[in-house]
């Protein structure tokens, strides 16, 4: 919802910042059609939206299903167009990973057993975690991949990044 006004919302949203007194809601003298006192603040989670204005009494639970499913989705393994980088721990190669926005993702499992670190996977919020910390990353081609700086943080290990063989040297 980042970067539109109020008035640009689809309805459906607008009425959302009613129920959670967000964006200046409810406003004094408005003929928007939205701003109906007796709502601000009647829906304390999204599951009981549908209580009062949604076109069903199961609306809030479908839009948690519906961002449930979204938070389950796998992103496809990087393209042969992807710019990859390759990842060394204690000087042994142990795999690739994309380079985005000038970050490197790497895989957690195969880095953080190379750290001798304990690698967890939380599968109800679909996160990573090294040690016990757990690292923002995202899912590729089926495999968690984490920000390899947070890998380092988490294991105590240094990260230097080569720019001429576009090569991240992680040590302990």
């Amino acid at each position: 919802m980042s970067g539109l006004s109020v008035s640009e919302y689809p309805s459906h949203l607008k009425s959302c910042e009613v129920y959670h007194r967000v964006g200046g809601y409810p406003r004094a003298n408005t003929p928007d059609p939205w701003h109906f006192a007796y709502l601000h603040g009647t829906a304390r989670t999204v599951e009981s939206l549908g209580t009062k204005w949604a076109p069903s009494p199961t609306y809030g639970s479908r839009l948690v299903d519906e961002l449930s499913k979204m938070r389950g989705m796998k992103a496809d393994a990087p393209g042969a167009s992807a710019e990859m980088a390759s990842i060394e721990v204690n000087g042994k190669k142990i795999g690739e990973g994309p380079l985005v926005d000038g970050t490197v993702l790497a895989p957690v499992r195969a880095v953080g057993e190379a750290l001798g670190c304990r690698v967890g996977w939380n599968q109800q919020t679909k996160t990573a975690s090294i040690n016990g910390v757990t690292v923002p990353g995202e899912l590729i081609g089926g495999s968690a991949y984490v920000y390899v700086r947070a890998v380092a943080k988490a294991a105590g290990a240094i990260v230097k990044w080569d720019t001429k063989e576009r090569k991240v040297l992680i040590s302990d």
